[in-house]
């Protein structure tokens, strides 16, 4: 949950923020690609792993 916590504060500084500061946007822009894919791979690994776990309760 501190990924989504420290992204929701980056998005709102960005969003509210100084509009003319260029390192907000720059730092949002390197930020966010990264950390939605690290969402999805542990959202994909949770899957993963529940997928694993009914295997084992089924045999």
């Amino acid at each position: 949950m501190e990924k989504a916590s420290t992204f929701d504060s980056a998005t709102n500084s960005a969003r509210h923020g100084a509009k003319g500061d260029k390192t907000t946007s720059t730092l949002l822009f390197h930020f966010q690609p990264r950390s939605i894919m690290e969402c999805n791979e542990e959202a994909a690994q949770k899957k993963l792993r529940n997928k694993n776990h009914e295997r084992e309760l089924k045999w």
